[in-house]
């Protein structure tokens, strides 16, 4: 029950955010974990047939996950070291998360390591119970993860659009442009095209991104091509050759809207998977957005997937840490 308390308390926050538009209580971290943990304590409590053999297939796997995590905890605890000695210009709210984030590595490294020749049985079950809500507390937060993103490209943009802007991927060839990006820019001109004449004489995009590769045209340049040669007037498209991540494109588009103070909702165009993230580094920037995602090609989808649940995990570990801290701590509660 505590489980579903506590995921019930944080779509309740998260909900109550977004009614507010207190956005910087990010609505779209308490919706995704407080599903997740709700996912897990389903998943706990159910007695459906099939979800007890997903829990029990979870827990038979348990063991092999314990063998290997110290390494792989080790690891990770080195990575995060050394990061903190590159990152001279970190936050101070950063290092701290970081540091909590190392010890709360290390202890759990330790823990399993000892516990592996000192647990008693009830104590064992505890860390292996604790171990499998862990597991599944990350498939949620997958699953999730691609209903969210999903959820953000449905939600209605404000029209008449007049102001679109597109993220920009890495460009290493200025022959070749990578279909991710022509993807993102297709989309673009499907929006513009469903617009009248007259308004899509206000329309202006906004192409952002940096030189990836010495020799190569810059991500906004290959846009601005691409754009062109799909009937968008060159008169009509700004280009924003600074950013090299999208924390910095939505910075420096922000940027250009407020020196030619526009005031027309501002439309950002990415990929499929990305949305989230985008949203989260948005909001962080006090930037007001519609989203919409550009199909990832099928074969990038894992790569894509992946790395873009991975920043999401970055922006959100302080909270991830906290959750899996208390997962951890319950499953030894659990058995006591």
């Amino acid at each position: 029950m505590d489980l579903y308390l506590l995921s019930s308390l944080m779509l309740i926050l998260g909900g109550l955010a977004l009614w507010l538009k207190k956005t910087y209580l990010q609505p779209v971290t308490l919706f995704a974990y407080g599903l997740s943990l709700m996912i897990v304590a389903f998943v706990e409590s159910s007695n459906i047939q099939f979800i007890f053999a997903v829990r029990y297939f979870v827990y038979v796997i348990s063991g092999f996950v314990i063998a290997f995590m110290p390494i792989i905890f080790i690891l990770i605890f080195i990575l995060i070291l050394l990061k903190g000695r590159k990152a001279s210009k970190e936050q101070l709210s950063d290092t701290i998360i970081n540091s909590l984030i190392a010890i709360f590595l290390l202890a759990v490294t330790v823990i399993i390591m000892w516990g592996m020749f000192s647990f008693e049985q009830e104590a064992w079950e505890g860390l292996v119970s604790a171990l499998v809500n862990m597991t599944i507390y990350f498939i949620a937060i997958i699953f999730i993860f691609i209903i969210l993103n999903a959820y953000l490209h449905l939600l209605p943009t404000k029209s008449p659009v007049q102001l679109i802007a597109i993220l920009g991927a890495r460009v290493e060839d200025s022959e070749q442009i990578p279909l991710v990006l022509t993807r993102r820019v297709r989309y673009a001109i499907k929006v513009y095209s469903k617009l009248t004449s007259d308004e899509q004489k206000n329309v202006r995009f906004i192409v952002s991104g940096s030189q990836s590769v010495s020799g190569a045209i810059s991500e906004a340049l290959a846009m601005e091509r691409l754009l062109i040669a799909g009937g968008i007037p060159q008169s009509q498209i700004i280009l924003e050759e600074q950013a090299t991540t999208t924390e910095e494109n939505l910075y420096f588009v922000k940027r250009v809207v407020e020196s030619n103070q526009w005031l027309g909702d501002l439309l950002v165009i990415t990929s499929d998977f990305h949305l989230v993230r985008t949203q989260l580094l948005a909001w962080n920037q006090v930037v007001s957005v519609n989203l919409k995602g550009a199909s990832t090609p099928f074969w990038l989808v894992p790569y894509y997937l992946v790395r873009d649940l991975l920043g999401f995990i970055v922006l959100t570990k302080g909270i991830n840490v906290m959750l899996l801290i208390y997962l951890l701590v319950r499953g030894f509660i659990i058995q006591i």
